[in-house]
């Protein structure tokens, strides 16, 4: 792939070598939110950031590609780019990731360093595949559990966390408040485990071990998704 024809006009870029850095950002964008989609295990992904990845790509291309070798442009563009002020918060660090990864393949394009831009998507995209399929890929059942005992039962914490830790990798007591019902005036306790369910763990068992101890009650299991995916 050689691309010197191309590197030749950086100062005065030719109508065909822009319409080639551009149409180069798309394809590799377009690749990008492709791996994203794929490689992501969460059910409810948003096509606004598969979209914002591709354009972003382009734009990264188009303010390269304006600003050229001119020290002048890029501080104008610098200040320009000051004035906007991106209040979209991105919770998950591997969102970020993908979206530099965007950024960067734009910025490659728009210098035409397209060796660097389709090598390194290559390499990007191949090592989101492969940590997906990893054991760092792997899914966890992540939830929380609720129950309520009586204050006055010897059954304490630790004979809690062992029939929770059959079923469980980890726990965490996440809250434990001491509270009097209204009309039997009875001292209750009331527990909320945050815990990871092994593989082969049923949430089903996990119920019917706590409800026999005869001590618990109200218990209520929430269910929550967690991907610990780079």
């Amino acid at each position: 792939m050689d691309f010197s024809l191309f590197q030749t006009n950086v100062a005065n870029p030719t109508f065909i070598s822009t319409a080639y850095a551009m149409l180069l950002a798309f394809i590799l964008g377009c690749l990008l939110a492709f791996t994203y989609e794929k490689t992501t295990a969460e059910i409810r992904l948003s096509h606004h950031f598969l979209q914002a990845m591709i354009l972003g790509a382009i734009v990264a291309a188009t303010v390269m590609h304006a600003i050229g070798d001119s020290l002048a442009r890029g501080l104008g563009m610098l200040g320009a780019l000051a004035i906007i002020r991106f209040r979209t918060s991105i919770s998950n660090p591997r969102n970020i990731i993908f979206m530099f990864a965007a950024l960067a393949t734009g910025i490659a394009c728009g210098v035409y360093g397209f060796n660097a831009a389709f090598a390194g998507m290559m390499s990007f995209c191949g090592a989101a595949f492969v940590l997906r399929y990893s054991p760092f890929g792997k899914t966890q059942q992540l939830g929380s559990i609720r129950f309520k005992r009586d204050r006055e039962n010897a059954f304490d914490e630790k004979d809690i966390e062992t029939i929770l830790l059959r079923y469980c990798e980890r726990i965490e007591l996440s809250q434990l408040q001491l509270s009097v019902e209204e009309f039997t005036e009875r001292e209750l306790f009331r527990y909320e485990y945050i815990m990871v369910l092994k593989s082969k763990a049923k949430e089903e068992n996990l119920l019917e071990d706590i409800l026999g101890t005869g001590v618990l009650f109200n218990v209520k299991i929430n269910r929550k998704q967690q991907t610990e995916v780079l």
